[in-house]
């Protein structure tokens, strides 16, 4: 793990959390203030000594980024503690963690009851958290070497999913730019929509950051049902277009190819598995455009719903939406889980047809072997849910929210909140660590001191 790349991560810290520093210090919420100089403080510190350390190996990104997320959601749980109430050391972790990973369950309540400052708080941890893989991935290729070349375009190329054209086209510096450009304008398109729909100014800006990063948290305990079927359609549309890969974001705006959703690869396999699960959530009972709108938010890894009161689904429909959960948004996307384009490249290898459009830089059996990794952090997880969740809460419940912590979507069958056994707390903010970080990094992360001791072990015996 590199200390550089690691102090250089967390700096963004001190810049994001300033404009929520001057929302409690204009409402008079002086806890939460005093809790933001936390990550405010651990952002300086760690780009201060982040600039003069030395350069990080390329094996040492995967444990620097889930170390990075790691000590980012501890900094930045600091305003919730501070803020008291249900936010309890725990609690507050669990509403750090959800929001970088862009999950969005939550142990809050009632946002309403919460300080202005912790609500956009919260919306701002799942903004950045939706970008966050993109961001520290290209950062991390930025800061480490001494200028962009061929190869860096091809290593972002397999994060961002950009298409060949653009790997010819611009540089990695500049794929980093436009990235901030895109997200940014949609996130501010959304806003322009949710405001025009009939939300409040105050509502539309925290929705257009959560659902443009397929978070999930919102302003009313109600999610997007307590408000009007204009406001949900433009969230929807916000979080579809979240779920879209950044390559082909980028060849539709800069690229100037408005058809380059069309003939994406992953965009069709997301339209191909959105009917059949809108369908099977329609048969559950559960009215046609609601039944749609969770699908879609489902697959899109947002975590939003339009139901009145929430809670479980049937299983015919509970089980395939956790499975979509679980395979997740487009590679490059601000959505979690496994990726269609894995999905698409296991069953293409399965047929035995070359995958001449997947975007991802890893052989078929290192997808293999991710994807069996993610079957067994499922399973686990599952199980550790079933067997610490209060009396009757079903399998079908667990497996739900098992699903939706490890793919990083928020939709909940109902039992997690503040009240919920902290055995389960404490396994659902592993399952949205080890998601966000596609489980890889995470193991990378646990197995270094391990490596470390085996190294020493080989120098004492070579000595």
């Amino acid at each position: 793990m590199c200390t550089r790349t690691l102090g250089l991560a967390l700096g963004p810290l001190t810049l994001v959390a300033t404009p929520t520093l001057a929302i409690a210090w204009a409402e008079g919420a002086l806890p939460v203030a005093a809790g933001l100089l936390v990550p405010m403080a651990g952002g300086a510190l760690g780009w201060a000594y982040g600039r003069r350390g030395e350069r990080s190996p390329h094996h040492a990104s995967g444990p620097t980024l889930a170390a990075a997320w790691a000590v980012a959601s501890l900094l930045c749980a600091a305003p919730f503690l501070a803020a008291g109430g249900a936010f309890g050391p725990l609690n507050a972790l669990f509403e750090s963690a959800s929001g970088l990973t862009s999950t969005g369950l939550s142990v809050a309540g009632d946002p309403r009851e919460l300080p202005l400052s912790l609500q956009w708080w919260r919306s701002t941890l799942q903004w950045i958290g939706g970008v966050g893989i993109l961001y520290f991935a290209l950062t991390l290729a930025c800061v480490e070497r001494a200028g962009p070349e061929d190869g860096d375009d091809e290593a972002a190329d397999g994060e961002l999913g950009s298409g060949e054209a653009e790997k010819r086209g611009p540089s990695l510096r500049r794929l980093l730019e436009r990235t901030w450009i895109v997200y940014g304008g949609l996130t501010l398109l959304s806003f322009a929509g949710l405001y025009l729909a009939g939300m409040s100014a105050w509502d539309a800006a925290n929705h257009a950051q959560t659902a443009a990063a397929t978070g999930g948290f919102s302003t009313s305990a109600d999610s997007l049902a307590a408000f009007g079927t204009a406001a949900q359609a433009v969230a929807c549309v916000t979080m579809l277009a979240g779920a879209v890969g950044f390559g082909t974001l980028r060849l539709m705006t800069f690229g100037r190819r408005p058809a380059a959703l069309a003939i994406d690869p992953q965009a069709r396999w997301f339209a191909a598995a959105l009917l059949p699960l809108f369908l099977l959530v329609w048969a559950s009972g559960v009215p046609a455009w609601p039944a749609f709108f969770e699908a879609a938010s489902g697959l899109a890894t947002a975590g939003f719903t339009v139901r009145e009161g929430g809670g479980g689904l049937l299983p015919i429909a509970a089980l395939p939406l956790a499975l979509a959960m679980l395979v997740g948004a487009s590679a490059g996307s601000t959505g979690g889980g496994l990726k269609l384009a894995r999905l698409r490249r296991l069953v293409r290898a399965a047929a035995g047809k070359p995958d001449a459009g997947h975007r991802l830089a890893e052989p078929v059996a290192a997808t293999r072997r991710l994807a069996g990794l993610y079957a067994a952090a499922f399973a686990l997880g599952t199980l550790a849910l079933g067997f610490a969740s209060p009396a009757g809460v079903t399998w079908v419940d667990a497996a739900f929210e098992a699903a939706s912590a490890l793919g990083t979507v928020g939709l909940s069958s109902g039992f997690t909140d503040a009240e919920a056994p902290a055995a389960c707390r404490v396994v659902l903010v592993a399952l949205m660590w080890v998601g966000r970080l596609e489980v890889v990094g995470v193991l990378a992360l646990l197995a270094a001191p391990l490596r470390g001791g085996a190294k020493d072990r080989a120098v004492a015996q070579s000595g």
